[in-house]
């Protein structure tokens, strides 16, 4: 009489954990579906340094094959390099400069030990010290991202903790 004996029966745990698990399903999908395309990408200015490397790898390449071929030999990149190398088929075209302030310039002899850089991006090998390095740092970048992750998993997981936790107590 003095007892309300018109409790609830309780879940069972397996069931609970199904239910949180299906919630947890629904919520990823409706968080990472409301995300813009782009939210993963890695920003600009490393997808730029990246295309550099491209094109310092390239122009590296085709002066070598040059070089080892022909018989006068390029020792620096300059204007009339590049006009060398697409007559004799080594390369296609100038390489496209991924940003206004890179310039394509050699050190050293480069049909001996000399290389390939670009003065705002740096060589491909770290040799050369540049501006890229000292505007970003890549491991700042590096973690953007990892915190970006991080929110997208507590937003996923939080309503399945919260389901969890209100059919337990």
């Amino acid at each position: 009489m003095f007892f309300n004996k018109s409790k609830k029966p309780k879940q069972s745990c397996l069931s609970t954990l199904v239910q949180a698990i299906i919630i947890l399903a629904i919520t990823i999908f409706f968080v990472c579906n409301g995300l813009p395309s782009d939210y993963f990408r890695k920003p600009g200015p490393i997808i730029r340094q990246k295309e550099c490397f491209s094109n310092l790898r390239i122009l590296t390449g085709a002066t070598e094959l040059y070089n080892m071929s022909e018989s006068i030999k390029i020792t620096e990149i300059n204007d009339s390099t590049y006009n060398i190398l697409i007559e004799k088929k080594y390369l296609k075209a100038i390489p496209i400069l991924p940003e206004k302030k890179c310039q394509y310039l050699s050190e050293g002899d480069i049909s001996k030990d000399g290389y390939i850089y670009c003065k705002y991006h740096g060589d491909l090998e770290g040799r050369k010290e540049c501006d890229f390095n000292k505007e970003y740092d890549s491991k700042k970048l590096d973690s953007e991202q990892k915190t970006k992750l991080i929110k997208i998993l507590v937003l996923s997981v939080a309503p399945s903790l919260l389901f969890i936790l209100v059919n337990i107590i």
